[in-house]
């Protein structure tokens, strides 16, 4: 009695503690500007996501908050063609480990907050053009410590997290294995008293992409184009008078629209 009292209090204990284990929900990231192969300085940059807003001079650093949304880049300088960048993010390796060893709730803490995403710590502007920075490489290498000694214990399948369990003192007479089928399938051993098998969770839907006032109008000239049959427009900048969006077309471009006041032209 006294060792199921005490496992059902480990394990409730354990459940309640679920959380990330991928922290920073902020990153460092530095940004450049080019034109002709040339460095360009003194650029003044405007990135933005749904997290937030902020502002840089080139080249130089900013720390911005991390999210599943694209990062949107925006450099202006005086006599010269303003440069756009759409920068992707990508899941970090540690997010994958906090699956096996924060559960499913510290997964979800860290789609929620932004902390299981990473943009590329360097950003390129090309003056007077738009593009695309791909998300850096993940290493799922990377994703957890393995398990063993010094390492995090192995948690039971279907939990969401470790659970401890009494260790019976009492000798066990071995098992015959030879008297098994080749090929049969091993029953599951059923779970101590007081233990309770949670069911598995999905990961909450990544949020929506944003949409500004003249994304019909960007989605109809994409059309027209011959981007994408059914396009849907994300927008990535925005400004006194005007909006910027991206376009996913069917053969794997990327189409950059700029619209003013209901009047989008693409931007090469």
């Amino acid at each position: 009695m006294r060792i199921t009292t005490l496992v059902v209090s480990i394990a409730l204990t354990t459940l309640t503690g679920c959380a990330s284990i991928v922290n920073g929900q902020n990153q460092s990231v530095s940004v450049e500007t080019r034109a002709g192969g040339n460095s360009v300085s003194g650029a003044n940059c405007t990135l933005s996501n749904n997290k937030g807003t902020w502002y840089v001079t080139t080249p130089g650093s900013t720390t911005v908050n991390r999210s599943y949304e694209d990062l949107a880049v925006r450099c202006d300088k005086t006599s010269m063609e303003p440069g756009l960048a759409s920068v992707k993010s990508a899941t970090k390796a540690m997010a994958f480990g906090n699956i096996i060893f924060g559960g499913v709730i510290g997964a979800g803490i860290d789609i929620g907050t932004g902390a299981a995403y990473d943009y590329p710590t360097l950003i390129t502007v090309a003056m007077g053009s738009s593009s695309v920075v791909g998300a850096p490489q993940v290493n799922p290498s990377d994703s957890a410590v393995p398990p063993g000694p010094g390492g995090p214990p192995i948690p039971n399948q279907g939990t969401s997290a470790a659970i401890a369990q009494p260790v019976s003192t009492t000798a066990t007479a071995p098992q015959n294995v030879g008297s098994a089928q080749p090929g049969a399938a091993l029953a599951p051993a059923p779970l101590p008293a007081g233990i309770v098998q949670l069911p598995r969770q999905p990961a909450p839907p990544p949020p929506p992409k944003p949409i500004g006032v003249d994304s019909y109008s960007a989605e109809r000239l994409a059309r027209q184009a011959g981007c994408n049959i059914d396009p849907a427009a994300t927008l990535i900048a925005k400004g006194p008078g005007y909006e910027s969006f991206s376009v996913q077309c069917t053969n794997s471009d990327v189409l950059m629209i700029r619209c003013e006041s209901g009047n989008c032209r693409e931007l090469k």
